[in-house]
């Protein structure tokens, strides 16, 4: 049973404070008994790069999904207070907690709530104004009355493990240090995860000879996909011990601190490192389960270069009502080579996860024209049209194998088309407006018709061949006359002139 005098203040951006909050609601907690307070947003690209604490907003400013849940938030009587910051915790006569102390923002307005207690008592729960005001850009302290404290505003290192990182003499520097191997300095330890960021001397310097920045951006593993990163470091372990896959890399030629292989930032040659980084392909994924019972995924592809990230297509559907919790939100955010690059929903529906890891870099010309359909209304919601028949091939265990097999299949003069036709653009088209569909029709014109008989011959196989696990018979020579199956070849066939080109 909740003492009913206490409150309870969760702080932070991170999407632990909202998933927290459906936990205390899920054991009965009153929601007018919950307070979210939310820091000042941090972003990567605005933190020193030896900054220890890595922030965890879990949402962009003006991000829909952030707004959804503060309206779920509000309507059940949870407060919401933003942009101020944890100071100080008091504690009472007995060392127990007994309220926050919070700064607001220079210049805002006073967020303070009215006391409705009786007089001379103390009011908890209600963010109360405790600083006279002497200039108006000075900081606003402010008081919460609370029992209990939950903070998610940053990932820090464990103290144990930073003292155990201290006691080997390891290399720390706001992240553990390791190599290709994911080796330490000492080569007997290996390490893996958030905590763990490669050695940066596998940068490369500008060629202009400017100084190497922003080195976490590619180098700390917290932007990996968790599984990917664990897989990769037992591969490396089984390289390291097994003496029969005993390579340069095993037997410790490319030494950790050997001055040969260090790269100097400030170098114009721009070398880096000649053993590579591990290759990670697999999305980051967020989840959790939000206040409202509505469950949220974001994927999002990891490693991708600036220019890359900025999307050159958004669809958005959205029936979503937060209220009863039907409907869904959902966005797809495609990069400039017309890939999938981030994936985003909200709903009161949990989704197969594995099935959503298979969309994230794949070409958006493979969802059959959704973007258009969705512009035009046809499309309501994203999650219902991917459920129809003709997408069931997208999701089929053996479908990355074979678009793998159609973009190497008569690779080289693929490729000497695109190089052809590219030759005097110097990639400033392609950089600025991605693969577009004129640029897709003007390569298709240079490939010869075999070509496309060729890959059309590879997909009816598939058909074929795992006609037991698709939604229409594909038993018979002349499938492709019927209308249904057309829909599920019909894009397919459009999207691999897209495969091609990768």
């Amino acid at each position: 049973m909740w003492n009913p005098l206490s409150y309870v203040v969760i702080y932070g951006r991170a999407l632990d404070s909202y998933c927290a909050i459906q936990g205390l609601l899920g054991r009965l907690v009153p929601p007018e008994k919950i307070v979210l307070v939310l820091p000042p947003r941090r972003s990567r690209d605005t933190i020193p790069d030896e900054d220890e604490v890595l922030p965890v907003d879990a949402f962009a400013e003006g991000d829909p999904v952030e707004e959804k849940i503060h309206d779920v938030l509000m309507s059940i009587g949870v407060r919401v207070h933003s942009n101020l910051t944890l100071t100080v915790v008091e504690l009472d006569s007995r060392q127990r907690l007994c309220a926050v102390e919070l700064t607001g923002l220079a210049g805002e307005e006073d967020k303070s709530e009215e006391p409705q207690g009786p007089r001379g008592t103390p009011v908890r729960g209600i963010l109360e104004k405790v600083s006279k005001e002497i200039n108006p850009n000075d900081p606003i302290q402010y008081k919460i009355t609370c029992r209990v404290l939950i903070t998610a505003d940053g990932h820090s290192v464990d103290p144990r493990i930073f003292s155990a990182i201290c006691a080997n003499q390891l290399v720390y520097d706001g992240r553990l240090i390791v190599d290709h191997l994911f080796r330490t300095t000492d080569k007997s330890i290996f390490a893996a995860g958030t905590l763990c960021e490669f050695s940066r001397r596998y940068v490369k310097a500008p060629a202009s000879g400017g100084k190497v920045t922003r080195f976490h951006q590619s180098l700390r593993q917290d932007g990996f996909s968790g599984r990917e990163v664990g897989t990769r470091l037992a591969e490396a372990i089984v390289k390291c011990l097994d003496p029969e896959r005993s390579t340069a890399e095993a037997s410790g030629e490319v030494s950790f601190d050997g001055a040969e292989n260090d790269v100097d930032p400030q170098s114009s040659a721009g070398q880096s490192d000649s053993s590579p980084l591990p290759a990670f392909s697999r999305p980051h994924v967020s989840t959790g389960l939000l206040p409202g019972l509505l469950h949220y995924y974001k994927l999002a592809i990891p490693g991708l270069e600036d220019y890359m990230k900025l999307a050159s297509d958004t669809i958005v559907t959205d029936d979503l009502n937060v209220t009863s919790g039907t409907g869904h939100f959902c966005q797809i955010k495609v990069d400039k080579l017309g890939k999938i690059s981030e994936f985003t929903y909200l709903g009161g529906e949990p989704l197969e996860l594995q099935n959503l890891c298979g969309l994230l870099g794949m070409p958006v010309a493979y969802l059959n024209n959704m973007s258009k359909k969705c512009a035009d209304g046809q499309v309501k919601a994203i999650i219902e049209y991917l459920e129809d028949n003709w997408a069931k091939a997208l999701f089929h265990d053996r479908f990355t194998d074979l678009t793998a097999a159609l973009a190497g299949s008569e690779k080289q003069e693929v490729l000497d088309v695109i190089k052809a036709a590219l030759e005097n653009d110097s990639g400033s088209t392609v950089r600025d407006k991605g693969v577009t569909d004129d640029l897709i029709l003007q390569l298709e014109e240079r490939l010869p018709p075999s070509w496309e008989e060729s890959l059309k011959g590879r997909l009816e196989e598939f058909l074929r061949s795992n006609g037991d696990h698709l939604p229409l018979n594909v038993g018979t020579t002349s499938f492709l006359e019927a209308d249904q199956q057309q829909e599920l070849l019909k894009p397919m066939l459009d999207h691999d002139r897209y495969a091609v080109t990768e």
